[in-house]
């Protein structure tokens, strides 16, 4: 079967009967091209291009010269086959075909596109006329045409006109559909409602007694390690009073700040504050910091083994505490419709692995949080702990994973609204949202790669401020907003507009009078910035009373941060509580007063303190001044002693055996060791040539007993 191309066969045809026209005219031939019609161009066009109805891919019969098509030239009238005179039809020009049994088309004078003439190759003369006949020369066949797959490139089709195109905010827009919110639980506190919390009980609910036992008896285990690795400080078994003492004193601090520890403890007269000396001794706090251990040594010892393997847990140290306080986080309280998800930043000088940089920050430097808040009250209802990717990573990004990894379906249910920053906002999170039965609201970047880029016509860089572009593919919807600079959001559960304002301060350029307009604004930015800031609230009440200390250690300053989340947790459960019994709930400093006072009674016979009595205030306070129970022998009855038995140490040893540091020089912040204390008081004092601390301290005691008599017997 010949192959012809369609376009060359056609100008062939038009060069041939250019020259027949000519040949015709001499010879007395008629011309046919009255009775031309559309059927028979229809069929003329399927004829000469023999591609439409052929298999291309067949190959060409072997007596088929590939030089190009060759154009018989028309049969005289009364061809030797017919018998029949020539009319001079339409089916004048016909003949069959040598190779192919094809039949010639017809050659009417003239046929569509003749007008377009090219120069092409020369034929054999035709025998009308003796005219050469031309073939027009054809550009070299690249294949099927390609489609231009270049950004910005090439004219959008009429369909990506209509359906790929920005949208103002006077096109429709039918509000999408949503899924129906089935929260797991009844939104709000889950405790019982009638019964009177205290703020020791709320923060019990994180900080549990079988949660302190276990932090106890880790930190006892990890004092004995170190005590048979050559520590030289005694160790006192902590207990479970003793460490909520500890905790209380830690809360109290974060009240009033001071440049060093052991100025809480001071008894000068710019820092005496006896409420530190009376929970607890300097030392003793001290040695609990230096201890404090929140995971079982020997588990860390196997985890510290695995270091360099995928097994290895990088959280091992803070794992058993992180897990018992996002436990209680969950338990106690179920969030409303609306959540946010955020990062938290928590300050920290540990040179570790996980340690994170984050110019916009205000704390530039630490470890990373990623946060689950419900930005009705800031409480926080999940977190992680950033430590590089995660074991359920999908591929598709940290912030993806952060973000699944906290919306745990048992614990919250379907249909939440989840709202977060450009740093987690994509459109493949947003898919996987959706296909959970979870909406998405996100302030998207400029280079996110899911959103589009129609540029067919899109606002100049310098639009009006309030002007709305949107673009919806189901189930996203694609906002431009243009404020003091372009807005981009996505979301899965908004309109464009539903006629919402915003109040906006503007320069008049005539005047440079400060004017404010009005300008609409789109719901998905409105109802973005109303709740996309739960987890900032929620720092910024950590922030304003933050127990963290200085220290070295990563899962320290991470044990510092639970206590906090503990206590703002429990104040906010606090206040809806409150909001319940249409009671006033207690302020944030005064809540946090409570808590320290209660953890520092921890252990004694107290009556329980419930809000209507914290209201109330409390009676004037006796000044009660104790005697020195040192002074009251008067200045005999004082002796000196070793205070060890010199009988029972070996006489190089005389010199130091038994060495304590001297109270008098302790308190002048010298450290100063002696052998020597006093009997009566058992008090250790220097006694040589140069320093008598023994008659200094005893003659400083008897004088403040004197007025502390002189002091009674007036008020008497």
């Amino acid at each position: 079967m010949v192959v012809l191309r369609s376009k060359r066969l056609r100008d062939a045809v038009e060069a041939a009967e250019e020259r027949e026209d000519s040949g015709s005219e001499s010879a007395g031939y008629s011309s046919s091209s009255e009775s031309f019609d559309s059927s028979e161009e229809d069929d003329l066009e399927r004829r000469m291009d023999p591609l439409a109805d052929m298999d291309t891919s067949m190959a060409p019969a072997i007596n088929v010269a590939h030089r190009g098509p060759t154009i018989s030239p028309p049969l005289p009238p009364g061809g030797p086959d017919s018998g029949v005179p020539d009319t001079g039809g339409p089916d004048s020009g016909t003949q069959a075909s040598a190779s192919s049994g094809l039949k010639s088309p017809p050659l009417p004078k003239s046929c569509p596109g003749s007008h377009k003439r090219k120069r092409g190759a020369v034929l054999p003369p035709s025998p009308v006329g003796g005219a050469p006949m031309t073939v027009p020369r054809t550009p070299k066949s690249t294949g099927p045409e390609k489609k231009n797959t270049r950004k910005g490139k090439g004219a959008p089709t009429p369909a990506a006109l209509t359906e790929d195109r920005w949208k103002t905010a006077d096109d429709p827009d039918p509000r999408p559909r949503a899924h129906p919110f089935r929260p797991a639980r009844a939104p709000g506190v889950q405790l019982d409602t009638f019964k009177s919390y205290s703020p020791l009980d709320l923060f019990q609910l994180f900080f549990s007694p079988s949660v302190v036992r276990t932090l106890c008896a880790n930190t006892n285990k990890h004092a004995y390690r170190r005590i048979a690795r050559g520590m030289r400080t005694t160790w006192l078994p902590l207990n479970e009073a003793e460490m909520y003492r500890y905790l209380g004193l830690l809360i109290a601090m974060a009240l009033m700040k001071t440049h060093e520890l052991r100025d809480y403890w001071s008894q000068k007269r710019l820092y005496n504050h006896p409420f530190y000396r009376s929970v607890m001794r300097q030392h003793r706090f001290s040695v609990i910091t230096y201890n404090l251990h929140m995971s079982d040594p020997d588990k860390d010892a196997e985890n510290n083994a695995k270091r360099g393997t995928p097994e290895f847990d990088g959280l091992c140290a803070v794992k058993p505490l992180m897990d018992s306080v996002k436990a209680a986080c969950k338990a106690f309280y179920q969030p409303r419709q609306q959540l946010s998800v955020d990062e938290r930043m928590v300050a920290s000088k540990a040179n570790i692995v996980r340690k994170r940089h984050m110019k916009a920050r205000p704390n530039k430097s630490g470890i990373e949080l990623f946060v689950l808040a419900d930005p009705a009250n800031g409480y926080t209802c999940d977190f992680n702990v950033y430590c590089g990717e995660s074991a359920s990573s999908v591929g598709k990004g940290a912030a993806h994973d952060a973000v699944m990894d906290l919306l745990d379906v048992p614990y919250l249910g379907t249909g939440y609204h989840v709202y977060m920053g450009n740093f987690y906002a994509s459109t493949a999170l947003f898919h996987d949202l959706h296909r959970m039965r979870f909406g998405a609201c996100g302030n998207v970047p400029p280079n996110e790669q899911g959103f589009p880029r129609p540029g067919v016509n899109d606002k100049p860089r310098r639009a009006e401020r309030g002007t709305v572009q949107w673009l919806r593919k189901d189930p996203l919807l694609f906002v431009k907003w243009m404020d003091a600079r372009e807005v981009r959001v996505c979301s899965t559960i908004h309109q464009v507009f539903t006629g919402d304002t915003m109040e906006r301060r503007v320069r008049n350029p005539q005047d440079n009078a400060w004017t404010t307009v009005k300008m609409p604004v789109p719901t998905a930015v409105k109802e973005y910035n109303k709740y996309t800031g739960g987890v900032d609230l929620s720092s910024s009440l950590i922030k304003s009373y933050n127990v963290r200390q200085r220290t070295k250690k990563w899962y320290k300053t991470l044990f510092y941060h639970f206590i906090d989340v503990a206590v703002v947790n429990a104040l906010l459960l606090h206040k809806e509580l409150s909001k319940l019994k249409n009671t006033k709930p207690l302020p944030h400093k005064q809540f946090r007063e409570e808590l320290c006072l209660q953890l520092a009674d921890f252990g004694v016979e107290r009556a329980p303190v419930t809000p209507a009595t914290l209201e109330t205030p409390p009676p004037a306070k006796t000044v009660v001044i104790k005697e020195d129970p040192y002074a009251e022998l008067g200045p005999i009855m004082h002796m000196v002693t070793s205070i060890t038995d010199p009988t029972t140490v070996e006489v190089s040893q005389k010199a130091t055996a038994g060495r304590k540091l001297c109270v008098h020089c302790l308190a002048s912040k010298k450290h100063m060791k002696t052998i020597w204390q006093c009997q009566t008081c058992n008090v250790a004092l220097c006694v040589i040539a140069d320093r008598n601390c023994f008659l200094e301290w005893h003659e400083k005691r008897i004088a403040e007993n004197r007025k502390v008599k002189t002091i009674k017997q007036e008020e008497v």
